[in-house]
C-alpha cells in the first residue's frame, strides 16, 4: 500500500518567507512599471502566489510578484566563472546590484534600514533567505491550503512561487490531483487530518499518511 507521503518522495514544501513583505512582495503594477523603467528586473521578479481566491482546478492566477535574490545571488554574479570565497564588501555588492538591477534597486532602497534588521536574510540585507529548494518553485506541482473548508489543490506549471501561508507537492500529476479534488479525496482528508469547524488542517505528518 503506498501512501501520499511516499508517492511524493516524503516531501512537501512551504512557501517563501521574505522577512519583510512590504519589500520583496510587489503588485502587479508596480512590477510592470519596473520592468518598463529597465528591462533586466524581468530577470528577478516571479510570479508570486498569496493563496488569496484559490479554487480547486483553476490555473493560479499570481497576484504579485516576488524579487527573487536569494543568498548567494549577488556574489555568484559578481564572481561569474571565477572561483572565490571571499564575499565581497557590502558597499561594493551593492553598487554591482544597483548597476544591474537599476530599478529594483531604486524600488528596494527605502526599506534598507529594516531589511537590515531582518533575521531571515541572505548574505546582504537586499537578499532573500537560504532555501533548499528554490528550485523546486520551477517544477510542475500542486498547490494547497493547509486550512481547508473545501479540497483547495492548484496544479502550476509556470514556474509561480507562493508565500508561506501556503506549501506544495514536487508532482507533475493530475491525477493526483483530480483524487484529492473529489469526494473520495475530501473524506480521507478529514479521516486523516486534524479537524477544523467545516473543514480539515492539513498537518504533513497527518496528510502523508492518506
Amino acid at each position: 500500500m503506498s501512501t501520499i507521503g511516499k508517492y511524493v518522495g516524503g516531501e512537501e514544501y512551504y512557501g517563501i518567507k521574505t522577512g519583510l513583505s512590504a519589500a520583496f512582495n510587489i503588485s502587479v503594477e508596480d512590477a510592470n512599471r519596473l520592468i518598463e523603467q529597465d528591462d533586466s528586473s524581468k530577470e528577478i521578479l516571479r510570479p508570486f502566489l498569496l493563496g488569496r481566491g484559490l479554487k480547486s482546478y483553476q490555473k493560479a492566477i499570481a497576484g504579485s510578484y516576488l524579487v527573487y535574490t536569494p543568498k548567494g545571488f549577488t556574489a555568484k554574479g559578481m564572481r561569474g566563472n571565477r572561483e572565490s570565497q571571499q564575499l565581497p564588501e557590502e558597499p561594493v555588492a551593492w553598487e554591482w546590484f544597483k548597476s544591474k538591477y537599476p530599478a529594483v534597486s531604486e524600488w528596494l532602497l527605502p526599506f534598507r534600514e529594516k531589511a537590515k534588521k531582518r533575521t531571515d536574510k541572505g548574505d546582504y540585507w537586499w537578499e532573500l533567505r537560504a532555501c533548499a529548494y528554490y528550485d523546486k518553485f520551477a517544477e510542475p506541482k500542486l498547490f494547497y491550503q493547509v486550512f481547508q473548508t473545501k479540497p483547495c489543490f492548484v496544479y502550476d506549471d509556470s514556474s509561480t512561487f507562493c508565500n508561506n501561508s501556503m506549501y506544495f507537492l514536487s508532482v507533475p500529476d493530475k491525477a493526483l490531483l483530480a483524487l484529492l479534488c473529489s469526494r473520495v479525496g475530501w473524506w480521507l482528508i478529514r479521516e486523516y487530518c486534524p479537524r477544523i469547524q467545516n473543514g480539515a488542517q492539513l498537518i504533513w505528518d497527518n496528510f502523508k499518511q492518506i
